[in-house]
This record gives structure tokens, C-alpha cells and sequence, in this order.
């Protein structure tokens, strides 16, 4: 699957369902305080695996953050790139 399709599949299942984490900005905080209560909220999402297949397909240049219970950490290289990317 690619990051494309994976996102399309994303966006269906938002379309009729609301994830617990809607709103929540800790699920893409530069942080990991939040994890036990994070992955708790992902258990029951009812999008959780598309959103995991979204996380695992997405560009690495992508933020820190929560996808389907699983974090995604990215190297501080990446995240480097990524600063830079956003302000030029």
C-alpha cells in the first residue's frame, strides 16, 4: 500500500466515524509523556487500522506522533529537514 492510497482509506473511514483523538494535539506532540493514555485511546478507535497503515506508509519527513496505538518517531535529522522545509 502507499502513502496515497493509505491516506485515501484514511479519509474514507473519517468521513463516517469520529477517532477518540480528535482535537487531542498529544497525539502529535514532539512528546512521549502521554503513552499508556494515548495507546488506551487508540484501542478503541474505530479507525485505528487505517490509521496504522497510514503511519507505516507515510513520508518519514512526518512529525512525531501517534498512528493506530504505535508511535512514530522520527530521526533528528528528519525532524531537521522537516524545520527547515517548513520555513522556506
Amino acid at each position: 500500500m502507499t502513502a496515497t492510497t493509505a491516506w485515501s482509506a484514511l479519509s474514507d473511514a473519517l468521513a463516517t466515524s469520529t477517532p477518540p483523538c480528535a482535537g487531542d494535539g498529544r497525539f502529535t506532540a514532539d512528546t512521549n509523556e502521554h503513552d499508556p493514555a494515548l495507546r488506551q485511546l487508540c484501542a478503541g478507535c474505530p479507525v485505528r487500522q487505517q490509521c496504522r497503515e497510514y503511519g507505516k506508509t507515510a513520508p518519514r519527513g512526518r512529525a512525531w506522533g501517534y498512528y493506530g496505538g504505535v508511535v512514530r518517531r522520527v530521526t533528528p535529522q528528519a525532524r531537521t529537514r522537516a524545520r527547515e522545509a517548513a520555513t522556506t
